[in-house]
């Protein structure tokens, strides 16, 4: 006998189909299929077990309270959720091979009834990552004086460029810092959440300058306690109130949209689950117990990227050999072949949900367009393999029709990185070519082509390598993808998203 059973929900009779495509007893994971960004309900002979939100590929997964039995019906059905749509609507990927979870005692695992039942060890088991727990009790995220004059000690600031970067660089970066600084009262001069903002910032721009990209990092809100717990602590980490507290929670929201990040929000998570009758705090009315740290868990993985407002986004999910022609991305993402341009056969398709062209240059603009010529066209880089001259990037204010003209920014193979302007069919190098931040084999690298005005410039990994002043194009037109040198769904330099939006202010 199965050690589940699985039959349709009404949800599955109707538009709104919701399938589980697994369940493992041992781990407990759930896995299945619905709409995109569908809100999906998993039940347990007929009794809810769990909520989560589908991803961008309908793709959704989440951990029972318990292991089903063999007598078990594990069912599922969803529901549309606009809300998660845009912005925000692209969940975390399916799978990292590593990650680093840095934060307080939480983090650590503390009232988890052993380390394997602590939030971070289940974000891992449910991404089958190897994680590096970097949660230290007590601490705080930023290094401002406290009561005694100097900051506290192991806080996260000072300690994060160690233990998430350089050789402790991990594929996925998660970050649960505030809790603490929300807490301490005593120093409000110095240990406040405007302190706690610019600290926050300080680290975001090191880990993008190390090398994660936006869509590679996780902000956690500080999580949710009951007032109670406003009263318990050492000195100093009591009298609290439930406004200057929810603060922060806004300034960890604002600073994962500020960086297009993802936001884990664990404080709506844990409210919610509280406010349903949920007992998941321990009885210091601080720490979660094991079932609220699986509200935490839950709240990771069902975390959003955040996307301002967009007039493209595609996240190039899809079946593997999907043609770029044939589909829609999230947001104003219906391909067009740019003037002048051969199509390619096969024209570029989808694997491992990246982009790749097969031809020898594929050159194809995105349908939204946006709605000034100040913009940013943003994309994830891939790089399975090397091979010898080939070129991937992006363009803005290009056009569809007529003369052959647009900015566009490249990484060449074996060169560097180059910033470029197509005016009536010819080609100009703009600035010098930078050799910096290399792709080679296993890397992904943040390309930005940024147009203010003439002010033109291209940024990789939020490091800024080239600017220019040009005025030759300054017609909004389109922006998309500039792909050249054959390649296979095993080799080369795929993208592996590509994001157009309104220029946004730059991290200091």
């Amino acid at each position: 006998m199965s050690l589940f059973n699985t039959r349709p929900s009404a949800a599955q009779i109707g538009l709104m189909t919701a399938r589980i495509s697994s369940v493992d007893p041992a781990t407990k994971i759930v896995k299945g299929s619905a709409p995109a960004y569908a809100t999906v309900v998993v039940s347990v002979d007929g009794a809810v077990a769990l909520t989560v939100t589908a991803d961008g590929s309908g793709a959704w997964r989440g951990f029972l309270p318990a292991a089903p039995n063999g007598g078990q019906v594990v069912s599922a059905a969803a529901s549309a959720d606009t809300s998660c749509v845009v912005p925000g609507g692209v969940g975390l990927p399916a799978s990292v091979t590593t990650l680093v979870a840095m934060g307080d005692s939480i983090t650590a695992g503390v009232a988890a009834s052993a380390p394997a039942n602590s939030w971070v060890s289940k974000v891992a088991a449910l991404l089958g990552a190897t994680a590096t727990n970097a949660g230290v009790n007590g601490t705080v995220l930023q290094n401002s004086a406290d009561s005694g004059g100097s900051p506290r000690a192991d806080n996260m600031r000072d300690r994060y460029a160690a233990q998430m970067t350089g050789a402790s660089k991990k594929a996925l970066a998660i970050i649960a810092g505030g809790l603490n600084d929300a807490r301490y009262t005593a120093a409000p001069a110095t240990m406040n959440v405007a302190n706690y903002i610019n600290d926050y910032r300080e680290m975001l721009t090191g880990l993008v300058n190390g090398g994660y990209p936006a869509n590679r990092i996780v902000i956690v809100t500080p999580h949710w306690m009951p007032d109670a717990g406003f009263s318990n602590g050492t000195t100093g980490f009591t009298a609290q109130t439930r406004s200057g507290y929810e603060t922060y929670v806004k300034a960890a929201k604002d600073l994962a949209r500020e960086f297009g990040c993802y936001l884990a929000d664990s404080f709506a998570a844990m409210q919610s689950a509280a406010a349903n009758g949920v007992a998941i705090m321990d009885a210091d009315a601080i720490h979660p117990n094991d079932a609220g740290h699986d509200v935490i868990m839950q709240a990771v993985a069902d975390a959003r990227l955040q996307v301002r407002t967009a007039c493209v986004y595609d996240s190039f999910s899809g079946a593997d050999g999907d043609s770029l022609t044939a589909r829609a991305g999230e947001i104003g993402a219906s391909w067009t072949l740019a003037f002048g341009y051969t199509p390619g056969t096969p024209a570029p398709q989808i694997a491992a949900n990246r982009l790749y062209n097969t031809a020898l240059s594929s050159v194809y603009a995105a349908s939204g367009q946006p709605g000034s010529a100040d913009y940013e066209v943003i994309a994830t880089l891939y790089c399975l393999s090397s091979l010898a001259g080939e070129n991937v990037g992006i363009f803005g204010r290009g056009v569809v029709t007529g003369a052959d003209s647009r900015y566009w920014a490249r990484y060449l193979q074996g060169t560097g990185w180059q910033l470029y302007k197509t005016v009536g069919g010819v080609s100009t190098q703009l600035g010098a070519t930078s050799p910096a931040s290399p792709m080679t084999a296993g890397i992904a690298r943040r390309l930005m082509l940024r147009m203010v005005g003439g002010a033109i410039s291209l940024w990789v990994d939020g490091a800024q390598l080239i600017t220019v002043t040009d005025a030759d194009i300054a017609a909004a037109g389109f922006s998309g993808v500039r792909l050249a040198t054959a390649k296979t769904a095993t080799t080369g330099i795929h993208v592996e998203d590509l994001l157009t939006r309104p220029v946004t202010p730059m991290a200091s």
